[in-house]
């Protein structure tokens, strides 16, 4: 999922990752994806996601995170727009996590587009090394609403819980 050729190659990664995760169809390498046969989710990442990181990309940041499918992927699903003063800020810092740079207004616009259950599991899916060989976490659990994996026993015993999404 690199950015080898830019916003086309990770549109056409994120249409591989699409296909894998039922989410729409793959044509293969192409100028124009199926972007119709895509689920809300899928198309709102697709346009929304790679629009803003690639506005965003074309300034000359040394810390800011590698422009590809994966980081698309996890920063949209987090609820993290990629603006130019998400990158000063980055640079600023010489780090950054999602969780820094949450923007209400963007993340409510994703909320609209699909439910906890659908992002938490594209947002799972990422990970496909850190989901499947947990022994928990190949069967999320939907907590008050929200799925949630397994994070472990507190002091007493009980399992803890947590949600996927902010």
């Amino acid at each position: 999922m690199s950015s080898f050729l830019g916003a086309y190659g990770i549109r056409n990664a994120l249409n591989k990752f699409f296909h894998e995760t039922g989410h729409g169809e793959l044509t293969g390498w192409g100028l124009s994806p199926p972007v119709d046969t895509y689920s809300p989710l899928a198309k709102f990442i697709h346009t929304r996601g790679v629009d803003e990181w690639e506005k965003a990309y074309l300034s000359d940041h040394r810390y800011a995170p590698k422009f590809d499918a994966e980081t698309v992927l996890n920063m949209t699903l987090s609820g993290c727009i990629f603006r130019e003063s998400v990158c000063d800020e980055m640079e600023v810092r010489g780090w950054g996590v999602p969780s820094d740079f949450f923007d209400a207004v963007f993340y409510k616009q994703l909320c609209k587009v699909a439910n906890d259950h659908d992002r938490a599991m594209m947002k799972l899916a990422i990970q496909p090394y850190f989901y499947k060989n947990s022994m928990r976490l190949d069967y999320p659990k939907t907590v008050d609403g929200k799925v949630c994996i397994y994070k472990g026993d507190d002091e007493d015993g009980k399992e803890i819980w947590e949600p996927v999404n902010p």
